[in-house]
């Protein structure tokens, strides 16, 4: 018997993620963060507070579960980072991701005062849980930050529909997210009556103080 057999068998893995909670009662917005590849919770959580205003929100910065260490090193070790998602099988990752990141909401509302406000914010491939979260994932959510990547294609884009903002952004010098796919990433979300933003700054494909200005903007007038 030569044939080569594949199978697949549901397992369970356990995800970690970092919370940063207000001092006060409460309740709370709650803003959730995606790192790139090769990342990890921490890297983003550190990002995430750069942003002016965000001390009042409960931050939650989640990891990916896809994890290796990279060839650079740290205190002479290899940094450990993360991914989210490969092309191979991709329509069953994204649903994991979503079950991943519903799970850790319903954890984080049931522990800590929470109003109705709800932003995913990503950063390259972080921006694929952000928009899977919100096209597919149980939680009402305000609206998406998304940085440096496009709408992935997997993703069935009408879903989208009935999410209120957006905030996109890039480095100007960006050879991964160009700003024709940024406009028309934005011309795809208005088409679907999103009110979208936009923020391009000095840089590559990077995180950048003027998008952390923006970001604290948006989020006070959303």
């Amino acid at each position: 018997m030569n044939e080569l057999i594949e199978k697949k068998i549901k397992t369970i893995v356990h995800g970690r993620y970092l919370l940063k909670i207000p001092e006060g009662n409460g309740p709370f917005p709650l803003f959730f963060t995606f790192h790139g590849y090769g990342q990890n919770a921490l890297d983003n959580m550190a990002q995430a507070q750069k942003i002016p205003g965000i001390g009042n929100w409960i931050i939650c910065s989640v990891e990916g579960l896809s994890h290796f260490h990279l060839m650079r090193r740290e205190n002479g070790h290899q940094k450990p980072g993360a991914c989210w998602i490969t092309f191979y099988e991709a329509d069953q990752t994204i649903s994991e991701i979503v079950d991943y990141i519903d799970s850790v909401a319903d954890k984080v509302k049931a522990g800590y005062p929470c109003t109705e406000k709800l932003i995913y914010m990503g950063f390259s491939m972080g921006t694929i849980p952000a928009w899977a979260s919100a096209a597919y994932g149980k939680h009402a959510t305000s609206g998406v930050i998304s940085v440096g990547y496009h709408i992935f294609s997997k993703l069935k884009i009408d879903t989208l529909k009935g999410l209120p903002h957006a905030l996109v952004g890039r480095g100007n010098n960006d050879p991964h997210y160009t700003k024709e796919k940024m406009n028309h990433n934005c011309q795809t979300l208005e088409n679907l009556g999103i009110q979208v933003r936009t923020c391009e700054y000095e840089g590559q494909h990077e995180w950048h103080l003027d998008l952390f200005e923006a970001a604290g903007k948006w989020l006070k007038e959303i």
